[in-house]
């Protein structure tokens, strides 16, 4: 209960039925599509739960020690501390994201109600382009949400349980109420979630699993969750991935054929090419909804 009480008066913002949370993911992209991260401290505290990030001696990101633009400003008013464990690159100004980077974000939803429901977290992105950019915002956006993947789960250096979008478009995963509770069907536990991202490094990636044909793959086979999804949604939703025109693929996959293949490498190393020349920041955030709850 002391520690509860403590970290009640330490939250900086009160609603009463949404906890908001932000991680101001700054990728300005520097040299053949680097990009600089950004993030900060996050507790948002609902009238039934609160959620918790960082720990004692973490340090807020770079953004909010202001290497931006003082011109532009993303909404940090509830941002998270960094650590060397959960971090999007945005440690240090020398940090840089790239196709190629990956991590990990932790976060703690504590309840506060002893019958908590459901807790929905959905996943946006916002951006700041470059003064120059004649790109399209929305376009732009569709190109972090395929080339910078989240995932549930992690073993080794492959991933499982891809977040990818509902039927709505929204990207987000569940903490079923069952997690907070007790041995007395009460929700008094906390829970800690991390979330992984990785920003694959080419097209081959995607498709080809474990380490025997390419590097830094994304699953370790094609029976892991999430990659049947991933897949498909590179099918469907190919605007989220390839830069140009991918409409005459008849196949992505493992077994596609070598002139698919080149076609899906050239889109997609376009679309890299365009976040790097076209935009500055993004803003990664999360949200957190209770659904079912009493």
């Amino acid at each position: 209960m002391k520690s509860r009480k403590k970290l009640i008066k330490s939250v900086l913002l009160v609603i009463l039925s949404l906890a908001v949370f932000i991680l101001a993911v700054l990728a300005w992209f520097v040299l053949n599509n680097r990009v600089e991260g950004e993030s900060s401290l996050i507790s948002a505290l609902s009238s039934r739960y609160a959620i918790v990030t960082g720990k004692e001696g973490d340090k807020v990101g770079i953004w909010e020690r202001g290497s931006h633009d003082a011109d532009f400003d993303f909404d940090t008013s509830d941002s998270m501390y960094v650590n060397s464990e959960s971090n999007f690159k945005n440690t240090a100004e020398t940090s840089k994201l790239a196709p190629g980077s990956f991590g990990e974000l932790t976060f703690t939803v504590s309840p506060i109600a002893e019958d908590l429901g459901n807790i929905e977290v959905t996943i946006e992105t916002n951006l700041k382009m470059r003064n120059d950019s004649n790109t399209d915002y929305a376009n732009m956006n569709r190109y972090i949400t395929g080339h910078i993947l989240f995932f549930t789960g992690k073993t080794g250096r492959y991933y499982h349980g891809w977040i990818g979008p509902d039927d709505s478009g929204n990207y987000g995963f569940t903490i079923p109420a069952s997690a907070f509770m007790d041995e007395n069907s009460r929700t008094t536990v906390d829970v800690t979630r991390t979330v992984y991202w990785v920003w694959p490094q080419q097209f081959h990636n995607y498709v080809y699993t474990g380490g025997g044909t390419y590097y830094r793959n994304v699953f370790e086979s094609e029976s892991d969750d999430g990659y049947s999804e991933l897949i498909d949604d590179m099918m469907k939703n190919s605007s989220r991935y390839f830069a140009g025109d991918v409409s005459g693929v008849d196949d992505i996959s493992s077994n596609m054929s070598g002139s698919d293949y080149d076609i899906c490498t050239e889109g997609y190393n376009n679309a890299d090419q365009l976040i790097g020349e076209e935009i500055e920041f993004v803003q990664v955030r999360f949200r957190t909804n209770e659904t079912g709850g009493k």
